[in-house]
């Protein structure tokens, strides 16, 4: 079918420092860049900010933090895309080999959940979740209902992953028949980028 992983980007902003072969990039003096899957494969140096990593699910949630974030120089944002892809987990597997703070903020739904274990895995357990819990959940003015079909789906992954990272998150969600998106939190941005400060000032999981 032509389906390959290839051809993929990895969107940045905020600080940090990449080495890649002769190429040494300052992400700071950019307000935001993109750099092929394929060239962060070839990564020699990578210089984490003191705030660490922020990864993203989706592109307008990334695009508030970098409107609120990306010009203090302390933490690096990375879009995820939905599912990272072979350079997004390049870049998480270095950062972990570093001890650096890994922080994932996905959608409160099962993707979104399946997409943060994920992200735990590359980094060897490191990484933490941030706005994905029950409490947030709650928090958040706006939320979908679920379908019959996603109900399903996730009984079937509580059944067979019943204590895996957020599966408490899963069960809220299933007992409020209601998922929510990172879009609809962006409605309350002052709290909403007083819980993100919060997590990079103290490991916070929220």
């Amino acid at each position: 079918l032509g389906i390959r992983d290839w051809g993929g980007l990895v969107i940045m902003s905020g600080a940090g420092l990449l080495h890649l072969g002769a190429c040494e990039i300052q992400l700071g003096s950019l307000r935001c860049i993109g750099i092929s899957s394929d060239d962060i494969l070839g990564l020699r140096e990578l210089r984490v900010p003191p705030a660490g990593i922020l990864v993203i699910e989706n592109l307008t949630p990334f695009q508030a933090c970098l409107e609120h974030f990306g010009g203090n120089g302390s933490v690096l944002l990375v879009w995820s895309g939905g599912f990272p892809n072979r350079g997004v987990k390049k870049l998480l597997e270095e950062a972990a080999r570093q001890k650096a703070t890994i922080r994932v903020w996905c959608d409160l739904d099962l993707g979104g959940i399946r997409i943060a274990r994920l992200i735990h895995e590359i980094t060897g357990g490191v990484s933490q979740p941030v706005l994905m819990n029950a409490a947030t959940l709650e928090w958040s003015a706006i939320a979908s209902p679920l379908s019959a079909e996603n109900i399903a789906r996730i009984r079937r992954d509580l059944e067979q992953h019943p204590n895996a990272v957020l599966s408490d998150t899963l069960r809220a969600i299933l007992a409020k028949r209601a998922w929510v998106e990172q879009e609809a939190l962006l409605r309350s941005p002052g709290p909403l980028f007083e819980v993100l400060a919060s997590g990079y000032a103290n490991g916070a999981h929220c």
